[in-house]
């Protein structure tokens, strides 16, 4: 992607998943079919692929041993035994709230090619994480008790909106320091700008893709105006004339844009 395409969408009125750049970013690591397993040079588990109409994403099981690089960050992994038909169906629910917005969708199946289903010690708790290491895979757990569709579809659509911009860092510099720290109000602690830039993205892309389904259902509705507040309430804790401090030109640019 040429500097000024970059330039342009950030000064649009683009949605902030920015519709056609995950494609163009994706584009550049683009060979043989991608699989966490694969791109670890690991034997493959068993798989299953939940299928959307614009979003399908595989879900690779570790039934065996998980890898180094996720092993130390001493999640469980759901074994393929402990995924059920309801959580197939529970899963293509949420798939389907992503759909409701058809451009994020688009992003999503271009961005998530492999996810990895993990276990949580109470039902009410969610837990999801990605990893720049792994450009195209995500891991979350499959959410219990009210509006769990909904639960899972952020967690899919945040850690995706992750590897989207570690994508576009690759492409463009953001940071003149990305170590400097501030406080984020997602970790309630000091963290590297690299890392509050990345919690203000992704949480602006859900509070657009929330206002855009909050007439879905009464229950989404519920969910959506929620969330809303809350993450409204946290984006306001940030210091954003701080952090534009150690941004490059094309970070402000950037910031501007979610601001």
């Amino acid at each position: 992607m040429l500097k000024d395409e970059f330039h342009e969408i950030f000064t649009g009125d683009s949605p902030l998943w920015f519709p056609g750049v995950a494609r163009e970013l994706v584009s550049l690591y683009e060979g043989s079919e991608y699989s966490t397993s694969k791109y670890l040079g690991m034997l493959e588990g068993e798989s299953l692929l939940v299928k959307g109409e614009r979003i399908s994403i595989a879900l690779e099981f570790f039934d065996g041993k998980v890898p180094e690089i996720l092993a130390c960050k001493n999640n469980t992994f759901l074994p393929r035994s402990g995924f059920g038909n309801e959580d197939y169906s529970l899963l293509l629910n949420a798939i389907e709230l992503i759909e409701k917005v058809e451009s994020l969708a688009e992003s999503i199946g271009v961005l998530v090619k492999s996810a990895h289903l993990l276990e949580v010690q109470e039902p009410g708790y969610d837990v999801s994480f990605s990893d720049p290491s792994l450009p195209f895979s995500i891991f979350f757990n499959i959410s219990e008790g009210k509006f769990e569709a909904a639960r899972i579809a952020e967690a899919i659509i945040h850690e995706a909106m992750h590897l989207q911009l570690s994508l576009i860092e690759i492409s463009f510099d953001l940071y003149i320091n990305s170590e400097a720290n501030f406080y984020s109000p997602w970790k309630n602690s000091m963290r590297p700008v690299s890392g509050v830039l990345h919690g203000l993205y992704v949480f602006r892309v859900i509070l657009q893709w929330l206002e855009l389904i909050s007439d879905v259902s009464s229950e989404v509705g519920e969910y959506s105006d929620k969330r809303a507040e809350e993450i409204r309430g946290e984006i306001c804790k940030i210091d954003f004339s701080g952090v534009e401090e150690f941004l490059t030109k094309d970070g402000a640019l950037f910031l501007k844009n979610l601001c």
